[in-house]
């Protein structure tokens, strides 16, 4: 009830301006059904609504569009780790994921708008950098041949925190999902919002061609390096090791 509520007294605006600048189409934003909120605690922020499997709203997600203050730049309102989002905000979401058996786990809004925008509308948001039991559950529900864990490429950052999220990711994934339906896609770039269409079309056609053993044998080599250069903690190593063992079973040392 507090949610609906909110919802009213956002008073959401179909003001684009700021993906727009950012080269999200419009017709994509009206896919998202969101706006900017001239009131509540999402106040100034271009505001998500979450939808439920029964198309009622159960959560917002607000980004702010105002830079030069100190207040975070995503807000979200409701129990994040129940939402599979944008798989019921729009049909294009659920038909592509169906028709495809495809998926890509990205970050945040901004990556899921920046794929759909360019055709690749079979994604899902994690809102941040870890995926909860009730997520996973949801997700092996559905039926899909290939999860694409995308999180940010960090590379450029002192830690590569999306990398080592990814190994979180297929550790948890792999205890309920075939392990061989689970592949590592990063962007090619820091997030799927920084990159071109060119560049998420040719991004789009290495997944394409790209097989199991290889998207492991990947994770596994940065992994490592990941983990002698950096005093990671110990869930790491284990994460790392558990992968590893993952890898032999399948395709041997």
């Amino acid at each position: 009830i507090e949610i609906l509520t909110n919802f009213h007294l956002l008073g959401i605006l179909p003001h684009f301006d700021f993906y727009l600048n950012r080269k999200i189409s419009k017709e994509t934003l009206q896919d998202y059904q969101c706006g900017l909120a001239t009131g509540g605690k999402l106040y100034q922020r271009i505001v998500f609504p979450i939808f439920n499997k029964e198309g009622k709203i159960h959560g917002f997600s607000g980004r702010k569009v105002i830079e030069n203050n100190d207040s975070p730049k995503w807000i979200h309102m409701g129990k994040k780790n129940e939402w599979l989002y944008p798989l019921f905000s729009n049909t294009k979401t659920y038909d592509k994921i169906k028709d495809s058996k495809q998926v890509f786990l990205v970050e945040s809004i901004g990556d899921s708008l920046a794929l759909y925008d360019s055709g690749i509308q079979n994604n899902l948001v994690c809102f941040g950098l870890s995926i909860s039991p009730k997520f996973i559950a949801n997700l092996a529900s559905l039926d899909i041949e290939k999860i694409c864990i995308s999180f940010n490429n960090d590379s450029q950052k002192e830690r590569n925190r999306g990398f080592e999220a990814s190994f979180k990711a297929i550790s948890k994934l792999s205890q309920v999902i075939d392990f061989k339906k689970i592949f590592f896609c990063p962007p090619s770039k820091n997030d799927f919002g920084s990159m071109t269409k060119i560049e998420i079309d040719s991004f789009y056609s290495e997944v394409d061609k790209l097989d199991h053993k290889s998207s492991m044998l990947n994770i596994i080599n940065i992994g490592k390096k990941i983990n002698s250069e950096n005093n990671l903690s110990a869930s790491f190593s284990k994460d790392l090791k558990n992968l590893c063992k993952l890898y032999n079973f399948y395709y041997g040392n």
